[in-house]
C-alpha cells in the first residue's frame, strides 16, 4: 500500500514558505569567512536550502556564506545566511539574481518535474 500525504497544519506567516522546495542530493560546499565545509544538499528552492550539517565545527546562525553547488556544468555558487541549525541539518536562506538566478531556477524546475513524474509513477501502480 502506498502512503498516502496527509495535509499540513497551517503555520504562521512567518513560518511559510513562499516557494516549494525539491529534493535533491547533491555535493556542495558551504564557504564562510574563515573555512569551507563540504556537504550535500537535502532539498532546494528558489529561496533556500536544507543541507547536511559538516562533522566538528558548522557555520553560526546569522553567518552570511556561499553555498556551491557541484553541477555537470559547473559550479554554481549561490549568496546564503545561515536560518537555522538542528540536528543533523543546516537551512540557507539563499539570494541571487541575473545569471545565477536562471541556473538556479532551471535546476528547481527540473527537480520539479522529476518529483512529478515520480507521483505520477506511484499512482499508475496503484
Amino acid at each position: 500500500m502506498v502512503p498516502v500525504a496527509q495535509p499540513l497544519p497551517e503555520l504562521p506567516l512567518r513560518n511559510r514558505r513562499y516557494a516549494s522546495r525539491v529534493a535533491f542530493h547533491l555535493a556542495a560546499q558551504v564557504v564562510g569567512t574563515r573555512r569551507a565545509w563540504p556537504t550535500r544538499v537535502v532539498d532546494l528552492c528558489m529561496g533556500g536550502a536544507l543541507v547536511l550539517r559538516p562533522h566538528g565545527s558548522a557555520p553560526a546562525i546569522g553567518e552570511k556564506v556561499r553555498l556551491v553547488l557541484e553541477l555537470e556544468d559547473g559550479p554554481l555558487t549561490l549568496e546564503a545566511t545561515v536560518a537555522y541549525s538542528r540536528g543533523s541539518r543546516i537551512g540557507l536562506r539563499c539570494c541571487c539574481q541575473g545569471p545565477t538566478q536562471g541556473r538556479l531556477r532551471r535546476l528547481v524546475e527540473a527537480g520539479e518535474g522529476g518529483a512529478e513524474a515520480g507521483r505520477r509513477q506511484l499512482n499508475d501502480l496503484g
